[in-house]
């Protein structure tokens, strides 16, 4: 039995990805919703017939075959994305937006707004985006293509996987080889600074950069912004940055472990955590007694919280 939506007249499915895309023929929508009928044991008529009344599950498939992804942007009146207008700026491999109730879809050329029934001003593509289900259509490998095109190895890290990172090789055809790093902190830093020669795509929910290796550091160049970045966050960055600067510029010269000695010492009980005799086995007592004296020092002085020890 078929599930053709009313509001879905014969041959929209057909403008609809030929305003975002280009030409198609109703056969290649046929062949998808023959793919999609025998992986779910249906009928080919679940999808649409041969009047070309096909369906949104007919058109998302058509777009994902051909490496493109649809993102809900709506839900009801709640928008779910960035702005259109900065989805549409150039490079980020925006495509256009597709109701799915109804398969309208809105594509932007020229400065343009344009409907499958003709150009839209600027206060009616925000309305009719609103309305129903929507969906952003993107070039899924467009933030990579540049790797791609240069022949570069790249990396990508997840919010999901902490400390797993996927490894894309151009000699493997870049399939994707996870790596992890778990409970080897220290490793990855020293790997990272002994190879700061290649780009590193980095990721999570709020945005997506590439890292590129500079004299000061690691220079980053955003790609996709989906929030701005949480606080927290950005601190631990900073800090980490801040970290790799420091160990770089006392590796060039004598002096300096003094000044960041005392400034670690200084941030660790300042934030509540604690180091133990046991950490300093490579010192004498007559060190370890000295540090003793300095800590009890700090606590005196105001510089860490807490009370001193006798």
């Amino acid at each position: 039995m078929s599930n053709l939506h009313p509001k879905i007249l014969p041959q929209q499915a057909k403008k609809c990805l030929e305003n975002i895309l280009y030409e198609i023929t109703n056969k290649d929508l046929h062949n998808i919703a023959a793919i999609l009928a025998q992986e779910q044991s249906v009928q080919v008529q679940t999808f649409g017939n041969s009047q070309g009344n096909w369906t949104w599950p007919v058109v998302c498939r058509f777009l994902h075959e051909r490496g493109h992804k649809c993102t809900q942007a709506s839900k009801g009146k709640q928008w779910l994305l960035n702005s259109p207008s900065f989805l549409v700026k150039p490079g980020s491999g925006f495509v256009g937006f597709v109701d799915s109730s109804t398969l309208e879809s809105y594509s932007y050329k020229e400065s343009q707004w344009r409907t499958t029934k003709g150009p839209l001003s600027k206060e009616e593509i925000n309305t009719a985006l609103q309305k129903g289900q929507t969906f952003a259509v993107h070039q899924m490998w467009a933030p990579l293509e540049s790797f791609y095109a240069q022949n570069n190895t790249f990396h990508i890290t997840t919010d999901n996987s902490q400390w797993t990172r996927y490894e894309c090789h151009p000699e493997a055809c870049w399939r994707l080889s996870p790596v992890s790093y778990d409970q080897r902190e220290t490793a990855v830093k020293k790997f990272m600074r002994a190879h700061k020669k290649t780009p590193i795509l980095m990721s999570n929910s709020q945005e997506m950069v590439i890292c590129t290796p500079h004299k000061s550091g690691w220079k980053t160049s955003p790609l996709l912004n989906y929030e701005p970045l949480d606080i927290h966050e950005t601190s631990q960055r900073a800090a980490e940055t801040l970290l790799d600067c420091i160990v770089q510029h006392l590796s060039k010269q004598d002096h300096g472990w003094g000044v960041l000695t005392h400034a670690l010492f200084t941030a660790l009980y300042q934030i509540g955590g604690k180091v133990s005799k046991e950490k300093f086995s490579r010192f004498t007592d007559e060190e370890l007694e000295i540090l003793e004296k300095y800590k009890n020092g700090m606590y005196k002085m105001g510089c860490i919280k807490g009370k001193s020890t006798h």
